[in-house]
């Protein structure tokens, strides 16, 4: 029975706060959304500024948003597993920027802490 208080107690807990949880944004570009049966093996990955020597479709724009602690790794792992999910086998134009973020507890008294993420944003592309 204690278990299964303390179970309930931190669910509860861990379902009021914010801030502490990797956003991650898409938006389509096309009109159709398609529904990507065959995700592609890899995704590449194109810097701001870099030589885009291929052509391409416009799929969606992608981001991720970190938390206080996140490794940019695990931040370039989900932008390219959020662009596989889509068919896309590029991300374009991929900028990073920092965006103050707060993280505390619903309904408490206690202020919350503001803190700086990492964010990853791109065009997620299909090439030709």
């Amino acid at each position: 029975m204690k278990f299964f208080v303390i179970i309930n107690g931190s669910l509860l807990l861990h379902s009021c706060s914010y801030g502490t949880y990797i956003g991650e944004t898409f938006t389509p570009l096309t009109e159709t959304i398609e529904v990507c049966t065959t995700p592609p093996e890899q995704v590449d990955l194109f810097f701001e500024g870099e030589k885009i020597d291929f052509d391409y479709v416009k799929i969606g724009l992608i981001q991720v948003e970190g938390t206080m602690d996140t490794p940019q790794k695990e931040l370039i792992t989900k932008l390219k597993k959020g662009a596989q999910s889509k068919c896309a086998d590029a991300i374009i134009g991929i900028k990073k920027v920092y965006q103050t973020r707060e993280k505390g507890l619903l309904f408490t008294d206690v202020k919350p802490e503001v803190y700086s993420s990492e964010v990853f944003y791109g065009v997620a592309v299909r090439k030709r």
